[in-house]
Order: structure tokens, then C-alpha cells, then sequence
């Protein structure tokens, strides 16, 4: 899976001692290398769907009331940024 048709931009980190034996256990108990754990690891974990801020604001708009605003809140807010 080298092939930089497949593989885009290589990236360097810094692991700790620790990450990089438990990396290297779960590579030798999987029969793989340490860089096709990690990359397996990056790529389940961003394959997941994200929502974005954005789409919580159009989605959360988008939702019935669930109770009244607060008459107080509202009245002090309206004062304040007249």
C-alpha cells in the first residue's frame, strides 16, 4: 500500500515510548506493520461522520421548541443591546 497513486502526504509524529510499544504489540499480534496499525487506526477513525458546527446550527434551527424563553432573560437581553 506505498504506492503514492494510493498514499497521499506523508506525515511525521512524536510518540510516546509507551504508545509506541503498545503500537508495536497490537502490530505484532495483528501480523502487520506499526504504520499499517496507525494508519488503519486514522483512517477508521475519520471515516465516521463528523457534523459540522454549521450543520448542528441549520439542524438544531430546524427543531420544534421545547419550551417557552425565559420572559426574563428575554426583557434583560432586549434592554441590553438596544
Amino acid at each position: 500500500m506505498s504506492d503514492k497513486a494510493t498514499l497521499g502526504k506523508t506525515r511525521t509524529v512524536r510518540l510516546s515510548n509507551e504508545t509506541d510499544r503498545q503500537i508495536e504489540a497490537v502490530a505484532a499480534q495483528k501480523g502487520k506493520t506499526a504504520s499499517e496499525v496507525i494508519r488503519e487506526t486514522l483512517e477508521t477513525e475519520f471515516s465516521t461522520h463528523r457534523e459540522l458546527p454549521g450543520q448542528w446550527l441549520l439542524r438544531t434551527a430546524s427543531l420544534p421548541r421545547t419550551r417557552e424563553p425565559d420572559a426574563k432573560f428575554s426583557s434583560a437581553y432586549r434592554r441590553r443591546h438596544r
